[in-house]
């Protein structure tokens, strides 16, 4: 049997996670809301100035306090003073820890 890369697993989390914009079931069970296009956490903290396009999802304990997260952008338990979260990048795990900003390339994980 083939031993999965990291970006296949990847791959395989966006997927799952995508299918949360359609199956209410899956996202009430998990506790997340589909407002406005956006998935939101109920551990999600957003600042006045952070900026959220439709399709993205904001998930666990995230914290966020000025920025932009584009459509198709991931970010799972993050906590953050200034994002820019490309459209198809994924953020998991990020603790910011000085004044740069956290920035996500397309398709970077």
């Amino acid at each position: 049997m083939k031993k999965k890369s990291d970006y296949d697993r990847t791959q395989e989390l966006r997927k799952e996670i995508e299918k949360l914009f359609k199956n209410t079931v899956l996202r009430n069970s998990l506790r997340i809301e589909l407002k406005d296009g956006i998935l939101w956490g109920k551990e999600v903290e957003l600042g006045e100035n952070v900026q959220v396009e439709k399709g993205a999802a904001i998930l666990g304990k995230t914290k966020i306090l000025k920025g932009k997260i584009e459509k198709s952008a991931i970010v799972i338990d993050c906590i953050i003073q200034e994002i820019e979260a490309k459209s198809k990048s994924m953020l998991f795990l990020v603790e910011q820890l000085d004044e740069e900003k956290v920035k996500a390339e397309k398709e970077q994980f």
